[in-house]
């Protein structure tokens, strides 16, 4: 992935960790949202964990799903 950062290309740990963090910051950021009438939207977090995606947090969405039950 060309915009995805060095340090992901070697360590597939790394891609793991930083995508379950990314998935869990927007998924607790919506939970926060939904309980205190936040503006933290459903499209608010697909564009954050898309940024992660891009650098390269790969497995982002994956996790996000995971953690929704």
């Amino acid at each position: 992935m060309p915009t995805a950062a060095r340090q992901y290309a070697n360590s597939v740990y790394l891609v793991i960790r930083e995508s379950l963090a990314q998935a869990t910051e927007a998924r607790l950021r919506r939970i926060n949202a939904i309980s205190t009438r936040g503006t933290y939207s459903e499209d608010d977090a697909v564009f954050d964990l898309a940024q992660a995606y891009l650098r390269g947090a790969v497995l982002s969405f994956h996790f996000y799903e995971s953690l929704m039950d």
